[in-house]
């Protein structure tokens, strides 16, 4: 049996997508581009939702090269968040949606069709179908976690605060 073409285009495009949004956002981006329902979402600071936010991304992108059949999975839900993070970001009317860092500037509703998009084409080339032993399986994965993982730690360490002066105390008149 021939391994079937469409779904592992539509893998790739999906990969090469989201692969792309997470190099923007590791080497060109910031905390500060996170849409407001995410900062007000996350359990974290912005700083390491940041950081999480790359990590995921990238960890999707590997696991869909290395184990496509479990990896679409992964992908699928990846856009559906991306468009219900971007619906109220649509509806309000903004200017951007910060996918790419603030240096690229994407309308929401642009983004919504792209994903959507994206979305669908992955849905309709039913990936499920896939061959069990497609991809380099999950051995292979384990080098793309380490990256995952290692890529937004090493490329954003977490800034210093800065300390506060200690102040001496008052001394005691006699």
């Amino acid at each position: 049996m021939s391994r079937p073409a469409f779904p592992g285009f539509a893998l790739s495009l999906g990969v090469l997508w989201l692969l792309t949004g997470a190099l923007y956002k590791l080497f060109d981006g910031s905390p500060n581009d996170l849409p407001p329902p995410v900062v007000e979402r996350s359990p974290l600071d912005m700083f390491d939702t940041f950081r999480y936010a790359i990590l995921v991304e990238l960890a999707v992108v590997g696991l869909v090269l290395t184990v496509p059949r479990l990896g679409w999975v992964l992908l699928a839900g990846t856009f559906a968040t991306f468009l219900a993070v971007l619906a109220p970001l649509a509806m309000e009317g903004a200017e951007s949606c910060g996918c790419f860092g603030s240096n690229v500037t994407i309308k929401p509703w642009m983004m919504m069709a792209i994903d959507g998009g994206l979305l669908l084409v992955l849905l309709f080339s039913k990936p499920w179908t896939l061959p069990r032993d497609s991809g380099l399986g999950f051995a292979a994965f384990l080098p793309f976690l380490g990256l995952a993982i290692a890529a937004p730690t090493l490329k954003l360490p977490r800034p210093e605060l800065p300390t506060a002066a200690v102040k001496p105390a008052v001394e005691a008149s006699t």
